[in-house]
């Protein structure tokens, strides 16, 4: 019994001893543990910091040697033809900078998988899509997103009406200076290229431009680990004299950045109007471009956007609970009576945002929403007077004696019956040809919607445009009115 007890006191001593020794072995084993996982992360944190410092080092020297030759830098890129205000964040552009986060999700998730996948992608993206559909917002909160990326190269947003910003001969030479400014890599082989006698920096043949000023400098240029984007916006809104520049320019586009490794990509965005929809229509084009119509685009989605936009900026008016409670569905008919155009809510806002009484609010709307009393909306009524003198201009409907006639009776039917007719009811009402039907309505694709040889009513894209048409203080040229 005596031993017993010995051997288990002692069996206890022996196992209280290795349970310490277990313990001192853990606590050793944790403490090596730590420190090593220490040394591990300060070796880390010193290799980060040393990456950080070398990033650092290389923009100040890059841009510090950017400085030191900016003097001539500047002075060869300043050959170039350029135009600082087509830029996406010049003050000119800032009304299409009017981008309410949320909307827009799906056409946005589109541009930006295609802008910033490093796989196969088409090297041209075309946006098209009816007047008043938002495509310049849409184009500048890309480029925006880009740029806060790295992504956008340059941008170069047409403004009808300015001779600078609706010309195509700067199209090229300010995307060029652009890539130089923006992008490090690229901006010693643009600068060699304006040293180079060859390029004739003021010559405005496009052809030249585009070769000399950024496919040749950019065939020199080492493989590149991401795509940079180039954005073009509102390629409608070319006034250039000769219309036929712009299909060229498209062509000479699609044929030569097929032949670039560098990941180059380019966004254009129009409304289809019909000598840009044919060139978008060529074989170079099927090959290289994605086509993305707005207009295909879910009326329901659409709605939802318009909707998120209206109550936005409707509740961020100070007395507008009080018109909800004069007018509890305004938001929902606001938005039905939009028909999808993001420009009739934006003019529709700006014209509430001009009253201060609810009350007096409520009777506007209730104005907006009455077909009887329509109120003028002179954004929108400008917009019409645009797409008809750029669609149907003096020149083509004084061509040929009955042009103007033909023009304006079908104008009328529009006007007057809306979306009652097809293109047999029209051929059979007015008693004309397929063709002669087909030679109005395919330059009218930003204000009507037709599809040829179908069935498909023919119908105005808003409510607003058959109104517009009879009225003659709102459609003040008189090649247009119906009377």
């Amino acid at each position: 019994m005596f031993t017993q007890v010995l051997f288990s006191e002692r069996n206890a001593s022996t196992l209280s001893s290795i349970r310490q020794k277990i313990s001192d072995a853990r606590m050793n084993f944790q403490a090596c543990a730590v420190v090593r996982v220490e040394v591990v992360v300060e070796r880390m944190k010193t290799a980060v910091n040393a990456i950080d410092s070398t990033t650092r080092r290389t923009e100040e020297t890059d841009h510090y040697h950017w400085h030191i030759a900016s003097s001539e830098s500047k002075a060869l890129l300043d050959r170039l033809s350029h135009r600082d205000q087509a830029e996406y964040g010049s003050p000119i552009n800032v009304a299409k900078s009017g981008y309410l986060p949320g909307t827009r999700a799906e056409v946005l998730e589109t541009l930006e998988d295609w802008a910033t996948d490093g796989g196969q992608q088409a090297s041209i993206f075309i946006l098209s899509g009816a007047a008043g559909t938002g495509k310049s917002t849409i184009a500048h909160e890309l480029a925006k997103r880009l740029d806060e990326k790295g992504r956008l190269g340059a941008s170069f947003f047409f403004v009808r009406g300015d001779a600078n910003l609706s010309c195509i001969a700067y199209v090229f030479p300010t995307i060029a200076y652009q890539l130089a400014r923006s992008q490090p890599h690229m901006r010693s082989h643009i600068i060699n290229a304006c040293r180079n006698p060859s390029f004739r920096t003021q010559n405005h043949d496009i052809e030249h431009q585009l070769d000399h000023g950024i496919i040749i400098p950019l065939k020199s240029v080492s493989e590149h680990p991401y795509p940079v984007v180039v954005i073009v916006d509102a390629l409608d809104e070319c006034t250039d004299p000769e219309l036929e520049r712009i299909p060229r320019i498209l062509h000479l586009l699609a044929n030569r950045l097929c032949s670039l490794a560098y990941p180059l990509r380019v966004l254009l965005t129009t409304r289809p109007e019909l000598h840009i929809e044919r060139a978008f229509e060529s074989v170079e084009f099927a090959r290289s471009a994605k086509p993305y119509r707005l207009h295909a685009i879910s009326r329901t989605i659409v709605d939802e956007d318009i909707k998120r936009f209206f109550s936005a900026k409707l509740f961020s008016l100070p007395q507008f609970n009080e018109v909800l409670m004069l007018r509890p569905t305004v938001i929902d008919d606001l938005t039905k009576s939009a028909h999808g155009l993001f420009i009739y809510a934006s003019t529709v806002i700006r014209t509430i945002r001009e009253e201060s009484r609810p009350k007096r609010i409520a009777e506007l709307t209730d104005d907006l929403l009455s077909v009887g009393k329509q109120v003028t909306l002179s954004e929108l009524d400008n917009l019409y007077l645009v797409v008809l003198a750029a669609a149907l201009p003096s020149s083509f409907l004084k061509r040929r004696k009955n042009d103007h006639s033909l023009a304006l009776a079908i104008l009328g039917a529009i006007a007057l019956l809306q979306d009652h007719l097809n293109e047999a009811s029209m051929r059979s009402l007015l008693n004309i040809s397929q063709d002669d039907i087909e030679s109005i309505l395919s330059k009218l694709g930003s204000v009507v919607l037709y599809s040829p040889g179908t069935d498909q009513p023919i119908r105005p894209l808003h409510a607003s445009f058959p109104q517009f048409l009879i009225d003659p203080l709102r459609c003040t040229n008189p090649d247009y009115y119906i009377s």
